[in-house]
């Protein structure tokens, strides 16, 4: 990853109860919406997602079609 900001930000929506969803041929940002193992509510995730991954959509998404790419490559390997 080239954008250190972007990495620390998808770190931290990892770490807070986000997984990769594998759908439509590209991989998604999915919540985990369970006090004990993510996020508290719906709308703890929509103000994380509004407040720290939409300013950076742009990087996100372009790191996850890099990510589909290579997976698709491993996987034909």
């Amino acid at each position: 990853m080239d954008d250190e900001a972007a990495g620390w930000v998808l770190n931290a929506s990892r770490c807070d109860g986000a997984t990769l969803r594998w759908d439509n041929g590209m991989y998604h940002i999915v919540p985990i919406i369970d006090p004990r193992l993510g996020f508290d509510s719906e709308e703890d995730w929509r103000e994380f997602r509004e407040k720290w991954l939409m300013p950076m959509k742009q990087q996100i998404v372009s790191y996850l079609k890099k990510l589909a790419v290579q997976m698709e490559g491993e996987k034909a390997s």
